[in-house]
């Protein structure tokens, strides 16, 4: 799996108006898993969705292996043998589960109320009918222990995580 960020220089003016507002060169995100679909929301498509998107120099990329390798070892080492190199079965079976939380959120409305300023409200994510997208992404993340931290985030908050993760202990 995968993080995208969309550089907000490169979209339109809602892009460039989230970057600006959050102090960042990003103004969206998508969880891309390892078949190439595309995992987010977006007021472009009317929430969340799953879609192909093209790689292009708009994105940059960051690999989530690391951190996902890192949240089995110290969550699940019991579970394993010394010398176990079946990671990218454990990660694979991991990412499914991941992607069927991120199923069960399709259709959901984009949250406008979030992005006009109640990112600090407090609601619980396991009830929302809207998700903006680095929202939508963090719960799915946090609820599978890849993240321990707060969803309310936009994406460039985001991306300064990813490159120090919190992993979640279980």
């Amino acid at each position: 799996m995968e993080l995208w960020f969309y550089k907000a220089v490169d979209g339109d003016w809602l892009d460039k108006l989230i970057g600006w507002w959050t102090g960042g060169p990003y103004s969206h995100v998508e969880l891309v898993f390892s078949d190439g679909t595309a995992f987010s929301s977006s007021p472009r498509d009317g929430g969340v969705r799953f879609k192909k998107i093209e790689p292009s120099s708009h994105w940059v990329v960051v690999d989530l292996k690391a951190p996902l390798r890192e949240m089995i070892t110290q969550n699940y080492q019991r579970a394993f043998k010394p010398g176990f190199n079946q990671w990218d079965d454990v990660a694979s079976l991991y990412e499914g589960y991941i992607r069927e939380w991120c199923e069960a959120q399709v259709g959901k409305k984009y949250d406008w109320k979030a992005i006009v300023g109640h990112f600090f409200a407090e609601r619980d994510f396991e009830d929302r009918r809207a998700w903006y997208c680095s929202e939508v992404i963090l719960a799915a993340m946090k609820r599978h222990h890849l993240y321990d931290g707060s969803v309310r985030m936009h994406p460039n908050e985001m991306y300064a995580r990813v490159e120090r993760p919190q992993i979640a202990t279980v």
